[in-house]
């Protein structure tokens, strides 16, 4: 919009304030929607004695299809009305021998609908003679400022949340989680162990903002995205912002070559308030078996003692221990010589 003209009208209308007439105001809303169908109104004050009106809007035709327009202000039903959409542009015009007053008010309401989920301006083209002009039975144009408007889409980008970026020792079978987006109770979900997503697998129509998957590769990152849809439409949102997590490793993550800690199992895991880790022993042995969180601080000293050949089942209490990702380290001392075995404890509440 030029506003040279409106700002000289009033820079004039401060200095003449008894020769110039009071200023028109138009303006446009600022629409915020869901893509699809909307309206935004034509809004004026100080509209007195006016003869013709004659309006030029821009709007951006690869985003936006014109419609329809309704609620024409009865002051202008007496005249002669007309409207069209031409190229970019809605051209208004109405005219009467019979001056209408509004004053304050709605002077009529435009109907759009979205091509795409975009934003827009909508924008007077009042920066040439006679394209947004309003004007008295003596055809004197009268002193008007002209508001843009807008239309912002509520379709928005979702956004991840849980696993965190670049996070690890991810279970094989993470549950993803995102924040919800207006006007799309559908998501779209896609993930791939590579980067570019070129191999990626599309997980159409999960609704709610969160999906379970599973039987990932373990000691793997995995990159993922997400967006939203909504239904029986071609309106998407953009992609959300591309992250990443890396699943844990193997339960045993140093070799089991020669390590007297054997048939070892650990159950329930995911696991509340107890679980039961369960191995056998070929031989005595002194065994530190420690409870750690995944810098490997010690939590718990679970068992420190000699345990002696044969079957062992030591209950482990978690009641006090938050949810998290942990580390179970039995360290096996025999003949001068420790053994780690190292296995992943989920916690769950």
């Amino acid at each position: 919009m030029n506003i040279l003209k409106p700002l000289l009208l009033l820079f004039l209308a401060s200095l003449f304030p008894f020769t110039i007439s009071a200023q028109i105001i138009a303006s446009l809303d600022q629409v915020s929607t869901c893509p699809g169908p909307f309206h935004t109104n034509i809004s004026v004050e100080q509209f007195s004695g006016i003869a013709s009106v004659s309006l030029k809007l821009n709007y951006d035709t690869n985003v936006l299809v014109f419609d329809s327009s309704s609620n024409l202000h009865p002051s202008l039903t007496s005249g002669v009305f007309l409207i069209n959409a031409v190229n970019s542009q809605v051209i208004l015009s109405w005219f009467s021998l019979q001056p209408a007053t509004i004053g304050t008010g709605t002077l009529i309401t435009l109907h759009f609908k979205h091509r795409i989920n975009e934003n827009s301006l909508l924008t007077w083209q009042d920066d040439s003679l006679g394209n947004c002009v309003f004007t008295d039975l003596n055809g004197l144009e009268l002193p008007a400022v002209f508001l843009d408007g807008s239309v912002s889409t509520k379709l928005l980008q979702p956004q991840p949340l849980d696993p965190p970026d670049f996070a690890v020792n991810i279970s094989e079978n993470p549950n993803l989680h995102w924040n919800g987006s207006n006007c799309a109770p559908l998501y779209e979900l896609a993930y791939d162990s590579l980067a570019s997503l070129a191999t990626a697998i599309h997980i159409p129509g999960i609704f709610g903002t969160s999906h379970a998957l599973s039987n990932l590769a373990l000691h793997t990152t995995y990159y993922w995205k997400v967006r939203a849809v909504m239904p029986q439409t071609n309106f998407y949102s953009p992609w959300s912002a591309l992250f990443q997590f890396t699943t844990r490793l193997p339960n045993s993550v140093e070799s089991e070559e020669d390590n007297p800690l054997t048939n070892v199992s650990l159950r329930p895991n995911p696991a509340k308030d107890m679980t039961t880790l369960g191995f056998e022993l070929a031989s005595r042995v002194m065994a530190n078996i420690l409870l750690t969180d995944q810098q490997g601080k010690q939590l718990l000293i679970i068992q420190k003692d000699t345990l002696e050949p044969g079957k062992h089942s030591l209950d482990i209490d978690l009641s006090h221990t938050a949810p998290g990702i942990y580390l179970i380290k039995a360290g096996l001392e025999q003949a001068g010589q420790v053994k780690t075995r190292t296995f992943q404890l989920v916690v769950s509440k």
